[in-house]
Parts: structure tokens; C-alpha cells; sequence
């Protein structure tokens, strides 16, 4: 089987312990392709970098091809200030994701609030709900 396969990487992401800024991501297997969008918001709600789905042409993540990959480069772009950058999705243990932010889509804490590494786990198989 593909690791990313769309039953195993479709749905909704989120992140472990990061320090005061809540990150999730979703993602949606189409054409052979990922997209999808991160979340990343610090605690008290005054820095938000999240789009909405109607949103997702002008701030996403995106693949390309993702068959037979065991590490997926994505390109991202900020929501908050519409700035790219790149990830990498690297499956990790029993049905984990690990995502760096490899080229950073402008500064932490002004361009984005994306962090440069964190371990993803699933919670919902619906990327939309």
C-alpha cells in the first residue's frame, strides 16, 4: 500500500504540545495530488494564520504527485500574510505524520504561525466536516 494513500492521509491533522500555538491541518487527495490548508493560532486568539475552504486558492498546501512517496514536499502558503514557503509530510509510527517546515513562508510571529516541526495525528477522516 501507498503511505499516502488517500484512506490514509485524507482528513483532518492535529498537532502535539506546541508551546502555545494550537496547528492543525487538513488534507484532500485530488488527481493524484494533495491539497490543503494549515491552522495555526496562538493562545489567546490574537494571531490567527487559517483560511477557510473558499479560501484555499490563495492560501493552501499543495503536492505534486504523491504516489510511491515516503516523504511528500509540500508548497505552502500563509494565510496570514500570503507568503510561500515549504513543507515536508513524513509518516511516522502507527499512522502518524511528522511536518517541517523546511523554507519558512516569510518570519514566525509576523509572516506565519506555522511551527517548524511537529508530530500530527488524525482526527477526523472528513477533511470538510
Amino acid at each position: 500500500m501507498d503511505v499516502f494513500d488517500p484512506d490514509f492521509i485524507n482528513g483532518k491533522w492535529e498537532a502535539e504540545d506546541q508551546n502555545e500555538i494550537s496547528f492543525n491541518t487538513w488534507f484532500d487527495s485530488q488527481d493524484g495530488m494533495l491539497i490543503g490548508q494549515y491552522c495555526a493560532m496562538n493562545i489567546d486568539a490574537s494571531r490567527i494564520d487559517c483560511g477557510t475552504q473558499d479560501e484555499v486558492e490563495s492560501c493552501y498546501l499543495k503536492s505534486g504527485p504523491v504516489k510511491g512517496k515516503k516523504t511528500l514536499e509540500l508548497e505552502v502558503v500563509s494565510c496570514y500574510a500570503l507568503k510561500k514557503g515549504k513543507a515536508t509530510l513524513t509518516p511516522q509510527g502507527d499512522g502518524n505524520l511528522i511536518w517541517r517546515l523546511v523554507e519558512e513562508p516569510g518570519q514566525f510571529g509576523v509572516d506565519h504561525f506555522a511551527p517548524k516541526e511537529a508530530l500530527l495525528r488524525k482526527i477526523s477522516f472528513d477533511p470538510y466536516d
